[in-house]
């Protein structure tokens, strides 16, 4: 484009939009380089040019690098509140996009750093200073660090969900509950097998989810990734008498959502047949309880 334009054509040209696309798909991309040849990109943007959106995709180029997403963002900031320059004013996406570098840094302060800044985005948007109320997709990496996070509270798990209902049900379309989000608690939950309450709490969420789909909520719908994790669960709950009725209870719900009992899923759903005191020597086959594969989906 540029040589293009060197050469007189008025046709092509460039704009933030272009700069933001290259720095996008380098932060893509997955080469080792990736930050470093977007930071180059960013700096050869003229300065009239770099827009939110421009930073935005430099941001989520840092990675794993949380220390550096975060500098952008609050020069980003700095640059809107000190000088004026609405060309960088931070938006959702921004700091969802520092949210997405915590979740990748692998640091043990993860979960920590992802409740302050979803905290910092209420408060924010709460005194008028940024437009920057949590959506869907912030719920989504905060409640993901949270489930992540081997010494997190799991009542805080619920708390963001109950919150993020709430959004929804006040008219906020942006804030639907999503299947990321109650899988990551399910998950979370389903780990926590030291207490026989967790699964059953588990269950819960997994209930809720599809009276949620239900009525009309399409972006919570278990999915196949959501049904693994709560089967692998009941499979191993060894004093839960009720193991073969929830799992014929799954099946079907299965089923409705138009989700395969597969291969992988199948060896998961015979152990929950398993009766109690024999839990260990003996396999069911359920393929009279499953209806094939063909039967589910044409």
């Amino acid at each position: 484009i540029k040589k293009r334009r060197a050469e007189g054509d008025t046709i092509f040209k460039m704009n933030d939009r272009i700069y933001a696309a290259l720095i996008q798909a380098y932060a893509n991309s997955g080469r080792e380089n990736s930050a470093s040849t977007a930071l180059s990109i960013f700096e050869a943007t003229p300065e009239d040019m770099r827009t939110t959106p421009v930073y935005n995709a430099l941001i989520q180029a840092q990675g794993g690098d949380s220390s550096k997403a975060e500098d952008l963002l609050q020069a980003m900031h700095h640059l809107y509140l000190m000088d004026g320059n609405d060309l960088v004013k931070p938006d959702v996406e921004s700091f969802n996009s520092v949210l997405q570098a915590w979740l990748r840094s692998g640091s043990p302060m993860t979960a920590w750093r992802c409740d302050g800044i979803f905290k910092r985005m209420q408060s924010l948007s709460s005194s008028g200073e940024l437009n920057v109320k949590p959506n869907s997709r912030t719920f989504d990496l905060v409640i993901s660090a949270l489930a992540q996070d081997w010494g997190a509270e799991l009542g805080k798990l619920d708390s963001y969900l109950s919150l993020l209902k709430q959004h929804y049900q006040s008219g906020e379309c942006d804030c639907a509950p999503t299947v990321t989000s109650y899988t990551e608690a399910i998950k979370a939950w389903c780990r926590k097998d030291d207490d026989p309450r967790a699964f059953l709490r588990a269950k819960a969420l997994l209930d809720e989810m599809h009276e949620l789909a239900k009525d009309g909520v399409d972006s919570v719908r278990p999915n196949r990734n959501t049904y693994e994790v709560y089967l692998k669960a009941l499979s191993q709950q060894r004093f839960l008498d009720a193991r073969a009725e929830l799992a014929s209870d799954v099946v079907i719900k299965m089923k409705e959502n138009q989700v395969d009992v597969d291969e992988d899923l199948r060896p998961c759903l015979q152990r929950c047949f398993l009766p109690l005191d024999h839990f260990p020597s003996w396999v069911v086959m359920v393929d009279d309880s499953v209806t094939p594969q063909s039967h589910w989906i044409q």
